[in-house]
């Protein structure tokens, strides 16, 4: 390949939640999220170096239950949707006074919706309260928000990112603010079974933004799920995140002829980290890679297939909804490539098309001899005319 990737329904008295959620403005000022890849690979190779800005979150300071592993997947009987996540947050509000509420709950388009990362709670500040901050109560129901607003995949890659989180917790990793209890809600807006509101859930490689409108979910965009290391062990559980994504897009590239093989990697040029993560709202570059116009319709399906694995993050009646969209767009939608078989080595690849843009960046592979530790991935989901849900631009 010519490119390069350089390591590294109505529920009862909804009304009274709607009022204890304040809409004053309270822009923090603080840091963007987004800092250099150099930053990232200096964190990646473990280096130890003291946290970059005063306001980083420190390392919990109580005693509770373990957060890992995270409770199984539990949504409610009439499954996930957007209704069922107002239900669940409902019933997690009254477990806060208004002044806690107020605290992590923000203007629907303030600045703090961008306030996102893939670095640790070290280095960048997230809005919003802290999973470490909360009871034992009130995290079982922030638990159940999640399972009443993800679908089960979206649910099981939160859970394993966190799990990979707590493996690297302790000792001088403290420090970065890698502990699995630096994750952070917030809300925004005002919470309605039919209005415009979002959620964010997110920490050190996660970001789910999930916007909110007319009872169901309006987009997901931007998402962000990433992960260090990829495999590994922890408490007996044998773990492998999102390799399912590497085989996917490689059962798409393996079915292309040679001619377009070669034509996946033309023009990629050198990729460092995601092109259009943290801080990269508007940016769309060019598309590189081979058109869905020159697939045939059982590559067509592949790449609808890899897509999905993203769109699967949310519930089934809006993921459904959603691919009709992206099929609809598949021959504008465009796929590159510069990766080999095995899913922890160094490699990339980008699909994109009018309304989805995917990337998947892999930092390659570091495993120690009697260790089974490995691999770093950073990924990004964005629909370029939905970012944040499209009532208003995001200024």
């Amino acid at each position: 390949m010519s490119s390069e990737i350089l390591s590294a329904g109505s529920i009862a008295g909804y009304k009274s939640i709607e009022s204890r959620y304040k809409m004053g403005s309270r822009y923090k000022g603080l840091a963007r999220p987004y800092l250099t890849f150099g930053l990232c690979l200096f964190l990646g190779a473990g280096v130890a170096m003291a946290p970059m800005a005063s306001h980083a979150h420190e390392a919990p300071r109580h005693e509770h239950s373990e957060i890992v592993p995270l409770p199984d997947y539990n949504p409610p009987q009439q499954g996930a949707s957007a209704l069922q996540a107002f239900a669940a947050l409902q019933s997690f509000s009254e477990l806060f006074n208004d002044a806690q509420i107020e605290n992590f709950t923000y203007p629907l388009y303030g600045t703090e919706r961008r306030n996102w990362s893939n670095l640790p709670a070290g280095y960048v500040r997230r809005d919003g309260m802290r999973v470490g901050d909360m009871s034992d109560k009130q995290r079982s129901a922030l638990f159940d928000i999640l399972s009443a607003t993800l679908g089960p995949s979206g649910y099981e890659r939160v859970a394993q990112i966190i799990a990979a989180e707590a493996l690297l917790s302790g000792g001088r990793n403290n420090g970065f603010g890698w502990h699995p209890d630096n994750y952070f809600f917030a809300l925004f807006g005002t919470p309605s079974e039919t209005g415009q509101w979002a959620l964010q859930f997110g920490g050190h490689h996660m970001a789910v933004n999930i916007a909110f409108e007319d009872g169901q979910i309006e987009t997901i965009s931007p998402t962000h799920l990433g992960s260090e290391p990829v495999t590994f062990s922890y408490k007996g559980k044998d773990y492998s995140i999102m390799t399912d994504m590497h085989e996917a897009a490689l059962s798409l590239y393996n079915s292309l002829p040679s001619s377009l093989q070669k034509q996946t990697g033309k023009d990629l040029g050198r990729i460092g980290d995601m092109l259009y993560g943290p801080g990269a709202e508007g940016y769309l570059g060019d598309k590189v890679g081979v058109s869905g116009a020159d697939l045939n319709a059982q590559q067509r399906s592949l790449l609808l297939k890899l897509i999905s694995k993203w769109i699967s993050v949310q519930p089934d009646e809006d993921a459904n909804r959603r691919m009709v969209e992206i099929e609809a767009e598949i021959e504008q939608t465009s796929f590159a490539w510069n990766w080999n078989k095995n899913p922890v080595d160094t490699g990339y690849y980008r699909i994109q098309g009018p309304s989805v843009i995917i990337e998947h960046v892999s930092f390659g592979s570091y495993r120690r001899v009697g260790s089974d530790r490995d691999g770093h991935y950073h990924t990004v989901y964005r629909n370029p005319k939905n970012d944040y849900g499209r009532a208003e631009p995001l200024k």
